[in-house]
């Protein structure tokens, strides 16, 4: 009776064990579709992820890229394939110069506001 109830619970375990393997699996699919997706940018619109833009085109590309993941192509493969078709602007890829300047322009105006609003507070308190 014990070998029993123990075989069986063996057994369910093992299933469970499947079924939450098979669940992470289309979990890391999907995060990679979403990460692929975030990397390429629309043909037709002007800087919009794949992610984001709903246009027939992207929802065929969308799909491709499901296929290939499912295929078991790599990351680099699919965005390589999309990149030969497409040219090089599809790859969605932020220049960090950029934050670097608006964080500067940031901080000068920041600064700046920040000298004003003390001179017109000495300039109230002098007047009274």
């Amino acid at each position: 009776m014990f070998i029993l109830i123990f075989g069986f619970t063996v057994i369910s375990i093992n299933q469970n064990l499947q079924k939450n393997s098979q669940k992470n699996s289309s979990i890391d699919k999907e995060y990679r579709s979403y990460k692929l997706q975030s990397k390429l940018r629309c043909p037709s619109c002007a800087g919009i992820t794949l992610d984001l833009c709903e246009l027939p085109i992207c929802r065929e590309m969308k799909k491709s890229i499901n296929i290939e993941i499912a295929k078991g192509s790599n990351d680099e493969a699919i965005i390589n394939f999309f990149q030969v078709r497409y040219g090089d602007e599809i790859v969605n890829q932020t220049n960090k110069s950029i934050y670097l300047i608006f964080i500067i322009i940031s901080t000068v105006f920041l600064i700046i506001l920040f000298y004003l609003f003390k001179n017109i507070l000495k300039n109230n308190n002098r007047k009274e």
